[in-house]
């Protein structure tokens, strides 16, 4: 698939779903703060995943989030201040009106202050501040961007290939399967399906030239002073 040269672009818009805003290239800001925006009546979520080696914070900038963190989903404003996702969490963040019924049950709430009528804008960092975050975006955003739209079924698993093992490259690990929590068992059987998967497809990739991070989008040569 031919790449796009976005290094020097620091906002990136996908039609419809949103916009993600990153520090340039080798002079990122201090903590490495990313910002999202989900445009009014946009469906798409962040899907279910969890980190292994970073602690992430989100700050809700404008808008209402609904954010899962485990077993709980909560409606989230910039009144909520930082929220905290520990290592290992399984979470979750999208348009509090994208999902009306779940929003409804968690707010008490019939429709009010559900932001509709405004952009969510999501402020999003982590501990370690590395950097590593937007590399992640910048190659997830530059393959969703440069995939054909009149591609064929092989074409498209092949894009969804490579973003596999950019998540497994870049400390993202979705949940693929929901196991009934049985003294600690389904953590731990979700975990090593996802890791199964991935692993797989970074394997795999290797022997094919499937990577987790390309020039034209950065790498962690990127992250080096």
């Amino acid at each position: 698939m031919p790449r796009t040269n976005y290094r020097s672009q620091t906002t990136f818009t996908v039609p419809s779903q949103g916009s993600v805003s990153l520090p340039p290239l080798r002079t990122p800001s201090p903590n490495h703060e990313v910002y999202i925006t989900f445009p009014i009546s946009s469906k798409i979520a962040t899907g279910l995943h969890w980190h292994e080696t970073h602690t992430e914070y989100l700050q809700i900038i404008q808008g209402v989030a609904l954010v899962t963190l485990g077993e709980s989903t909560e409606r989230y404003t910039a009144k909520s201040g930082v929220i905290t996702i520990p290592r290992y969490t399984v979470h979750d963040y999208r348009r509090a009106d994208s999902a009306a019924s779940k929003a409804k049950t968690e707010a008490g709430e019939e429709g009010d202050g559900d932001g509709r009528d405004v952009d969510l804008i999501i402020k999003e960092w982590t501990d370690h501040a590395d950097g590593e975050k937007a590399i992640f975006f910048r190659n997830v955003v530059g393959l969703i961007l440069d995939r054909d739209p009149a591609a064929g079924t092989l074409q498209n698993l092949r894009t969804v290939w490579n973003l596999f093992v950019v998540f497994w490259e870049w400390d993202n690990f979705p949940r693929f399967v929901k196991m009934p929590r049985l003294w600690g068992l389904g953590n731990s059987v979700e975990r090593r399906v996802t890791w199964a998967i991935l692993g797989m497809a970074a394997l795999i990739g290797r022997w094919v030239g499937v990577r987790g991070a390309y020039e034209e989008y950065g790498t962690k040569e990127d992250l080096r002073p």
